[in-house]
Formats: C-alpha cells, sequence, structure tokens
C-alpha cells in the first residue's frame, strides 16, 4: 500500500502543477477577451474527480490491496497521459 501512497502522492503534486498552468492560462485568456462558461460544470466535475480519487485510495487502504501487475500497467497508462498533457502544453 506504502507504493500506492507514494504514487498519489507523486501525481497529485503533478496534477496542481497542471492546475497552475490551467488558471495562468485562464486568466491570460479572460484578460484577452475570453468568454468562460461551465464555470459550476468545472467546480463540478473537479470536485467529483477529487471525490473519486481519495475514495480509490480509501478503498485500496480498507482492502489491503497488493501492488501487482495491474497497479503496474495502470501506472504507466496514467504517466503516459500526464506526460501528453505536459508535453502539448509547451507547444
Amino acid at each position: 500500500m506504502l507504493y500506492a501512497i507514494i504514487i498519489f502522492a507523486s501525481f497529485f503534486v503533478l496534477r496542481l502543477f497542471s492546475l497552475a498552468f490551467s488558471i495562468r492560462n485562464e486568466k491570460r485568456l479572460i484578460k484577452c477577451g475570453a468568454t468562460q462558461y461551465g464555470k459550476r460544470n468545472s467546480l463540478l466535475l473537479t470536485l467529483a474527480h477529487i471525490a473519486y480519487y481519495f475514495g480509490a485510495l480509501y478503498e485500496g487502504y480498507t482492502s489491503n490491496m497488493e501492488f501487482d501487475r495491474t497497479s503496474v500497467i495502470g501506472v504507466a497508462v496514467m504517466a503516459f497521459a500526464t506526460s501528453c498533457c505536459f508535453t502539448s502544453s509547451t507547444s
């Protein structure tokens, strides 16, 4: 379970960095005259994501999950998706 907590914390920190980029870009776009639609929906989606991730972490903790091959595949997919987000934001 320790590996899962470390990986969870690592991706959470990466998500905070991407959130900082997102907020900065949002402010820049609004300053340039953009109109924001769906602000409430974005907030609700963010809260749903947080609840889902912490729920999954809690389930893993209470069920004494083991870090197995499926876990490694999941981390690889998550790492690939995260790297795509960071590389696409630089271009």
